[in-house]
């Protein structure tokens, strides 16, 4: 005969059980959330805001734009205490054009430095729209206009779309990554004493070093795997090829600067080396030698800065990221050479 009470505990088991999956679950999911889409998205915004006080500025001496490369590479304040950074982790040159267009360069001294990874898998490729760079920042006319631009030019993934998927795509991207989905995350979080400060901390590096980030700041107890740190090497084993779309949109950003009167430097930073850190010695060399002639074709506009120089791999975070005590290097000898460059030309 079944025991009644087997009967009850076998129910409570199963009720207790499906309680516990579904809480790790719930656990899990919330993980993935903050992983894939907070820290980025939050990442943006405090990216963003901090962009918006730069615009307010009266006096700049440079202007440092482009991707992860320049945020994490040129450190601000060592070239000058009025010297900014408005670099967005994952910007394309398009990215990094729209950004300039909307800065009042009167107010630009000195110069604008460009630091880029010129990736274009990276910059325009499937996971274009999950960035909010683009999609979050532009009106439904100016997506329209920018459709109407890339058909026009063959240079731009719009011409994968039809203009009803382009923009439907885009406004779906901006809803799901706006400002009060962001904070609401972050004010939930603070209520349940879980990643409090995420995004007040990384708003505060950027303020407090003129928009530079180190990466091991941002994420303090965040610590690459040997496979993740080598993950984007393939991308600089062969030789550097400008894409279309990066030509058209350098072209765009030299004008602007040939414009305003000033001078638009390019920067080549130096990646990881070591006897376990794959050569990158043909890439880096095409890619100077690239911007070199390109340099040559504008004299007067356009210059390039390879810093050259060998750091442990302890410097960086990732192959192409260096932590603080590398982009402080980094920064000294740029300064370095752009100190000599600038008197070459007075002379």
């Amino acid at each position: 005969m079944l025991n009644p009470f087997a009967i009850f505990f076998t129910k409570k088991a199963k009720i207790s059980l499906a309680i516990f999956i579904f809480f790790l679950l719930s656990i899990g999911f919330a993980r993935m959330v903050i992983k894939n889409y907070y820290r980025p998205t939050a990442r943006q915004f405090a990216t963003l805001g901090h962009i918006q006080k730069v615009r307010t500025l009266q006096k700049i001496d440079y202007l440092i734009i482009g991707d992860s490369t320049g945020l994490h590479s040129l450190v601000p304040k060592q070239i000058s205490p009025d010297t900014y950074s408005i670099c967005v982790s994952g910007a394309s040159l398009l990215d990094s054009y729209r950004i300039l267009s909307q800065m009042d360069l009167s107010h630009v001294k000195k110069g604008i430095i460009l630091s880029n990874s010129f990736n274009e898998q990276l910059h325009y490729g499937e996971d274009f729209w999950q960035r909010f760079v683009l999609t979050g920042t532009y009106s439904f006319s100016e997506l329209q206009s920018l459709y109407d631009e890339s058909v026009k030019t063959n240079i731009f993934p719009a011409i994968k779309y039809s203009r009803f998927d382009f923009l439907s795509t885009a406004f779906l991207t901006r809803y799901f990554l706006n400002n009060t989905i962001v904070y609401a995350l972050t004010d939930y979080m603070r209520s349940g004493q879980w990643n409090t400060d995420y995004l007040q901390r990384y708003q505060r590096f950027l303020n407090d070093n003129n928009g530079y980030v180190s990466l091991e700041e941002a994420s303090p107890n965040f610590k690459l795997s040997e496979e993740r740190f080598f993950a984007h090497t393939k991308d600089y084993q062969s030789p550097f090829a400008m894409n279309r779309t990066d030509n058209y949109y350098l072209t765009k950003i030299l004008n602007l600067a040939v414009q305003a009167r000033l001078p638009l430097i390019m920067v080549s930073t130096p990646l990881a080396s070591g006897d376990s850190v794959p050569s990158s010695a043909a890439y880096k060399s095409s890619f100077e030698k690239y911007f070199s002639e390109f340099a040559s074709q504008h004299p007067r506009s356009f210059s390039l800065i390879s810093v050259n120089m060998s750091l442990p791999r302890t410097y960086y975070f990732d192959f192409s990221h260096p932590r603080s005590e590398g982009a402080n290097a980094i920064t000294r000898e740029f300064l370095r050479v752009l100190e000599e460059q600038n008197k070459t030309i007075v002379k």
